[in-house]
């Protein structure tokens, strides 16, 4: 203490203090270049916490369309996980785990590629997560079965463009 100032040296490595205020400014949301799958189906992203049942549902859909198309990638996102072309990376589909479904969402605006139908929703006036204007619920393996063609309308949409 001299002339009204007290003196404070630190003993030890001081490579890690940051003095003064934040660069980063308060409130400020970061957003996760990548998210992991895991994670995702647990809920820590979203609150969504789906049974057993439906996370081995998920990994049945992926693995029916990762052996389907051969030149597509997945991609997790925050709320959503989706398929997209290699070449170009045009969406094709999406997948949104609920509790005891998955929404799969196809990834296209054009009205007249699909009809709408029981299993197939066109949900352009409605608020959604994912891409695209129809949906359609997967409670089970015959609903995957049944989404595939329509799928790979999509897909083949995509390839010709």
């Amino acid at each position: 203490y001299q002339e009204n100032v007290i003196t404070l040296n630190r003993i030890g490595d001081t490579s890690e203090i940051q003095i003064g205020d934040s660069t980063k400014p308060k409130g400020v949301r970061i957003a996760l270049s990548e998210y992991i799958e895991e994670d995702y189906l647990a809920g820590k992203y979203h609150n969504q916490f789906p049974t057993e049942e439906t996370k081995k549902l998920w990994h049945q859909i992926k693995e029916v369309i990762e052996n389907t198309f051969d030149d597509i990638e997945f991609r997790q996102k925050k709320i959503y996980g989706g398929y997209y072309l290699r070449d170009g990376g045009s969406s094709v589909c999406t997948l949104e785990v609920l509790k005891n479904k998955i929404l799969l969402n196809y990834s296209t605006s054009d009205m007249n590629l699909l009809e709408t139908s029981d299993f197939v929703e066109d949900v352009s006036n409605k608020g959604h997560h994912g891409i695209g204007n129809f949906r359609s619920a997967i409670e089970n393996s015959e609903d995957i079965s049944k989404a595939i063609p329509l799928i790979s309308k999509i897909y083949q949409s995509k390839k010709q463009k």
